[in-house]
């Protein structure tokens, strides 16, 4: 344990958190006149900065001296129900420009929540009891595990938005325009880079510095994304999208 680390990555996840919040709330105020995807874009960020701010208070109240095991466990909460809530509007905003449709965002509603459920009762079976310190985070010890269940639950939780990031870069085929080919593409990088980590981290095992790593890779594809979609910006590309796939 580091207490150096675990102030530096809640500091970076504290510094995510405040840009999904400001993203969140800027796609919010300047997409009022927008219907669908950017609502869901919004949902997206608010998502994303309840996750990292839950993260960041929770090493804050740890190093400040307060009993983690009851805040890491309304953490644990906190977390589940924002990751749910962000990828499903990230799926269900990516899936909206593809189609110009809002059909999918039904099935991607109740399917979270079912996921949602299912992640919950997962995590209460397995009985949390105690917190251990890594080297730039906490995390919970718990009586059981079932490492089958959950990487189902890591297969429903991730594919999906990442199906819908394989279907939004194919709309670089009917970019009406060299601005939103390149604004496909650095959405599409900027999300590869939000997903990657995990990815990277789920396949080789957890390094000891993984977590620092992570969070910064994070705040560079929150930034990313930030510049690619600002909300007027990405209503028109949207809207351009949209006819170019109609007229072909």
């Amino acid at each position: 344990m580091s207490r150096p680390a675990i102030a530096a990555g809640a500091a970076l996840a504290l510094l995510c958190a405040t840009l999904f919040a400001v993203a969140a709330w800027r796609t919010l105020d300047r997409g009022k006149r927008a219907a669908g995807p950017l609502r869901a874009f919004a949902v997206f960020w608010l998502g994303g900065a309840g996750y990292a701010g839950a993260d960041a208070l929770w090493s804050f109240a740890y190093l400040a001296g307060v009993d983690a095991l009851p805040v890491g466990i309304v953490v644990l909460q906190v977390k589940i129900a924002s990751a749910c809530a962000s990828f499903a509007a990230l799926a269900s905003y990516l899936f909206g420009v593809f189609t110009g449709k809002s059909r999918a965002n039904f099935p991607l509603a109740a399917g979270y929540l079912g996921l949602f459920l299912a992640i919950e009762s997962y995590y209460a079976w397995r009985g949390p009891y105690a917190v251990h310190a890594g080297f730039s985070g906490l995390g919970l010890d718990y009586a059981r595990d079932a490492p089958f269940v959950w990487d189902a639950l890591l297969v429903l939780l991730f594919v999906p938005p990442i199906v819908a990031t394989i279907a939004y870069v194919s709309l670089l085929r009917f970019a009406p325009s060299s601005r939103v080919r390149r604004r496909i593409l650095l959405t599409t990088g900027s999300l590869a880079l939000f997903f990657g980590p995990d990815l990277v981290g789920y396949l080789t095992g957890h390094w000891e510095w993984w977590d620092l790593a992570e969070r910064a890779l994070g705040l560079v594809a929150g930034l990313g994304m930030l510049f690619a979609t600002s909300p007027r910006m990405a209503q028109r590309d949207v809207d351009d999208l949209r006819s170019a796939s109609r007229a072909s």
